[in-house]
């Protein structure tokens, strides 16, 4: 969660190459994205208290798979190692998220699974405190060893 968090292979995020037109960092030099200067704080500026409440239990939990760190883009907020491991997008009444797995996730809370390149996108909701459980921090921490592992 700290800006400075490292990865398990020692990189910082003041080793991650920043992009010098909108100041996004990643993991490898010249990573292709669209540019836009978007902040952690103006998505949760912009949050419901109940979503707000969602994302601080959510980013607990996430936590206690090891460290992190967030960076906004213009539909959510990522978690990243320095790769992405998870997505949020803060709306009125829950969280859309999606976490990326080598496998598809199948499980009723689990709404889709996409193939993306050698892994899948697994795409869920949170709409209550109560699903901030142990079987929502497995599936986290899962995609954060999977990222760090690949």
């Amino acid at each position: 969660m700290r800006d400075d968090a490292p990865d398990p292979e020692g990189m910082t995020a003041e080793d991650l190459w920043t992009c010098p037109a909108c100041g996004r960092r990643f993991a490898k030099p010249n990573t292709q994205h669209v540019c836009g200067r978007y902040t952690v704080q103006q998505h949760l500026d912009d949050a419901t208290p109940h979503a707000l409440a969602l994302y601080r239990g959510l980013l607990a939990l996430a936590a206690q798979c090891g460290e992190f760190f967030e960076e906004a883009t213009k539909t959510g907020i990522m978690l990243k190692t320095p790769g992405i491991f998870m997505s949020i997008g803060l709306k009125k009444k829950g969280l859309n998220c999606s976490i990326w797995l080598p496998e598809p996730l199948h499980h009723p809370r689990i709404q889709a699974n996409y193939p993306v390149s050698n892994r899948y996108a697994v795409h869920f909701q949170i709409k209550a405190l109560g699903e901030l459980d142990r079987q929502l921090k497995g599936w986290l921490c899962w995609a954060y060893y999977f990222l760090e592992a690949g």
